[in-house]
C-alpha cells in the first residue's frame, strides 16, 4: 500500500485500516527507514520562521505568491477527527476522538473554548448555528450551539455504530453505521427534523465508508473506501432520500484514497490519494480525470477547494521531508499561488479556507508516541483580489464590422488576456486590454455579426496569477441599408426578359430569398404594369459583382419606348429602398 496512513486516529472505526499501513513511529520512504518524530521535530522550528513573509520558490524555479504563516499552535489533544468553520463566529472546531473533546479556536488560533467529555467526537457538521459531531465510541450524533458553544442534546443517542463520516445532503445528516462483518459499514440517513435513523442495505455497504458531498449540488453524495487501493468511487442522488447510484468506477491509479473536494464549478472534484504524487480533477458526469494535474510529492492526504478569489485548489501531503502544503488557482496548475514546509504531515480533512480564500487552515500530525502533536496554523495566501470585470452595451450592423470597446477590467495582477464569446456560434476570438486613463484597463475587441438581432456576448479575463473571471453584455445588431438602382437602358437580355433594376445590400450574407418589393412601369404619367418581386414576371437573382439584378419577364414583350421605373424593395430585416428612373426600351 503506498503513501499514508500512519496518522490515521485510532479510535476503534479506523483502528483496523491504520494497521495495514507502515508501523507509526517509522516513515518508510526510499530514503531508508527514520525515526518519524526526530525528523519532523528537527525541521518544523527553521521551516516554519524561513516561511513567515517569504516569497516562496516552487516548481521550475518560479518565485510563487508570498504568504505569512503565522506561529503554530499545539492543540491540548492527541489526535484528530475533523476541522469546520462557524463562519458567523469565525470560530474553528476541531475535534480529537481519542482525547474526547473539541476544541474550538478562533481564526487566530487562540483556544476559545474546549468541549469536553465527549465519547470520541469526530466528523462534524456546521449547519446555521448548530455544529453536528458525531460520537463514535457511543454511536450518537451530538449537537453544539455555535454561539454559547454549548451541547444543546443529542440529535441521535447510541442509534449508530461507530460513525465517523458526516455529510448534510438534501436536509439530511448521512453517516456510516457498522453492522458487522466484512464490508460492514453502511450508509445511513439522519432525518433532521424526525430523526429517524435509516440504514441502507448492502450495496452501500463499504469496509472503511468516506463520504463528501458536491457543494454544487446539495444532492449528491461521493462514495469510496477510504484507504483501500485502487479505489473505487460512487456518486449518489439522494434527492428522494435514498441512494441512487449514478456513476460508479475503479480508478486503478488511485492508491489508498483519503480526500475529496468538490470543485466550486461543481463539474468536477479533487482527489488526494498516497499514489500518484499529484491532485486530480475529476468529472462528476463519468468519474473520468479532465486532464487536469496539480503537481506535487509524496504523498497526498488532504484536498480543499473555494470559490473564493477566483476558484483556489489547497492540497496536503504526509511529508516530513518537503513541502506540505500547495496551493494552486482552481483549474490552472501553472498558476501555483503557495507552497509550504511544516517538517510534518497535513491530516486527512486537515485544510480548510476561509470563506474569502485569504487564509487556508491547516493540521499537521507528528507522532511522539504514545501520541500525536496536534499543529494548527494559519496561511495568510496574501492573493491580489482577483479581476473584476465589467462590460457595456454594443451596437453593429450586419454584415459591418464591430469595432470597439467591450468594458473594462480593475483588479488582479496585469497582465490580461482576454476571451469574447459573441454569442452567434462563432468560435470565441482574443481580445485586447490596454491601461486606460482611469487606472483600469479596457477591453477592445473586433467582430462581424453576419445576422441582426440581439446577442449575449461574454468577455472572460485571465491574469498573470491565473485567476479567471467572466461577465456577459448584449450587443444589438441592426439590419444592414440596402439600395436600389434603376438600370437606364433595360436592353433585353432574353427574349422578353428586361434588367430593369440592380440592389445592392450591405449585409455580407444576404440573399436572394431575403428581397420582395414591386416594380411600376408608367408612360407619359399614365401606370401601365405593376410587378410584384419575386414572381413569375419578376426575378431578384444574385449577380457577379456581389449584388442582385431585378429582372422584369412580362407574358407579352414591352413596347419601344421611355417608361418611368419605381422600384421599392425591401429585406427581410425591414430595411427598404426607393429608387425611380428613366427606362428606355429599345426597339
Amino acid at each position: 500500500m503506498k503513501g499514508f496512513a500512519s496518522f490515521l486516529p485510532s479510535h476503534p472505526s479506523l483502528s483496523r485500516r491504520a494497521t495495514q499501513s507502515r508501523p507509526d513511529d517509522l516513515d518508510t520512504r526510499e530514503e531508508g527507514t527514520v525515526p518519524r518524530d526526530v525528523m519532523r521535530t528537527a525541521a518544523l522550528g527553521a521551516a516554519l520562521v524561513a516561511l513567515v513573509g517569504a516569497p516562496l520558490v516552487g516548481l521550475q524555479g518560479r518565485v510563487q505568491a508570498a504568504g505569512v504563516v503565522s506561529p503554530p499552535v499545539t492543540l491540548p489533544v492527541n489526535d484528530f477527527g475533523d476541522m469546520v468553520l462557524d463562519t458567523a463566529n469565525q470560530h474553528v472546531f476541531v475535534s480529537s476522538p481519542s482525547s474526547n473533546e473539541v476544541v474550538v479556536l478562533d481564526y487566530d488560533g487562540n483556544v476559545v473554548k474546549i468541549i469536553g467529555g465527549l465519547s470520541g467526537p469526530d466528523a462534524m457538521v456546521v449547519s446555521g448555528s448548530t455544529v453536528y459531531v458525531t460520537l463514535s465510541t457511543s454511536g450518537s450524533i451530538d449537537r453544539i450551539d455555535t454561539t454559547t458553544l454549548a451541547e444543546t442534546g443529542m440529535l441521535t443517542q447510541g442509534t449508530l455504530v461507530s460513525p465517523t463520516q458526516l455529510v448534510l445532503a438534501n436536509g439530511a445528516l448521512w453517516t456510516g453505521t457498522e453492522t458487522g462483518g466484512p464490508s460492514s459499514i453502511c450508509l445511513a440517513r439522519v432525518d433532521l427534523g424526525t430523526v429517524a435513523v435509516t440504514t441502507f442495505g448492502r450495496s452501500y455497504c463499504y469496509y472503511g465508508l468516506a463520504i463528501r458531498a458536491n457543494p454544487a449540488d446539495t444532492s449528491m453524495l461521493i462514495t469510496w473506501d477510504l484507504g483501500n487501493e485502487p479505489a473505487t468511487v460512487v456518486t449518489l442522488d439522494v434527492s428522494s432520500g435514498a441512494p441512487v447510484q449514478l456513476q460508479s468506477r475503479f480508478e486503478q491509479q488511485l492508491q489508498n484514497l483519503q480526500d475529496i473536494a468538490g470543485g466550486p464549478t461543481g463539474n468536477a472534484f479533487v482527489t488526494a490519494s498516497g499514489y500518484p504524487y499529484e491532485f486530480d480533477e475529476w468529472r462528476y458526469s463519468d468519474l473520468q480525470q479532465n486532464g487536469i494535474v496539480y503537481p506535487a510529492n509524496s504523498y497526498p492526504t488532504a484536498v480543499a477547494t473555494t470559490g473564493a478569489q477566483g476558484g483556489l485548489m489547497a492540497g496536503g501531503l504526509d511529508s516530513a521531508y518537503g513541502n506540505a502544503v500547495w496551493v494552486y488557482r482552481y483549474d490552472n496548475p501553472g498558476a501555483q499561488l503557495f507552497v509550504g514546509d511544516y517538517g510534518a504531515s497535513i491530516a486527512p480533512r486537515g485544510l480548510v479556507f476561509t470563506p474569502d480564500g485569504q487564509s487556508l487552515f491547516a493540521i499537521s500530525l507528528s507522532w511522539v508516541g504514545p501520541g500525536y502533536t496536534v499543529t494548527f496554523t494559519r496561511i495568510d495566501l496574501q492573493l491580489t483580489p482577483p479581476p473584476s470585470v465589467t462590460t457595456e452595451p454594443i451596437r453593429s450592423t450586419e454584415g459591418g464590422t464591430f469595432h470597439g470597446d467591450l468594458g473594462s477590467v480593475t483588479g488582479g495582477t496585469a497582465p490580461y488576456a482576454a476571451t469574447i464569446d459573441w454569442g452567434d456560434g462563432s468560435h470565441p476570438s482574443a481580445g485586447a486590454v490596454a491601461a486606460n486613463h482611469q487606472g483600469s484597463f479596457t477591453v477592445r475587441g473586433d467582430h462581424q455579426y453576419r445576422e441582426e438581432g440581439s446577442y449575449r456576448y461574454v468577455v472572460t479575463i485571465k491574469d498573470a496569477t491565473g485567476s479567471v473571471v467572466s461577465a456577459q453584455g448584449t450587443a444589438t445588431v441592426g439590419d444592414a441599408p440596402v439600395s436600389v438602382a434603376v438600370d437606364g437602358t433595360a436592353q433585353p437580355i432574353l427574349p422578353a426578359a428586361y434588367l430593369a433594376a440592380t440592389l445592392t445590400d450591405a449585409d455580407v450574407a444576404g440573399a436572394a430569398g431575403d428581397y420582395s418589393g414591386t416594380v411600376s412601369l408608367s408612360l407619359g404619367g399614365v401606370g401601365l404594369f405593376t410587378f410584384n418581386c419575386p414572381s413569375s414576371t419578376c426575378t431578384i437573382t444574385a449577380d457577379s459583382s456581389g449584388g442582385f439584378s431585378v429582372t422584369l419577364r412580362p407574358s407579352v414583350p414591352l413596347l419601344p419606348g421611355r417608361y418611368t421605373a419605381t422600384v421599392v424593395l425591401a429585406d427581410i430585416g425591414g430595411a427598404s429602398a426607393t429608387a425611380t428612373g428613366t427606362v428606355t426600351i429599345a426597339a
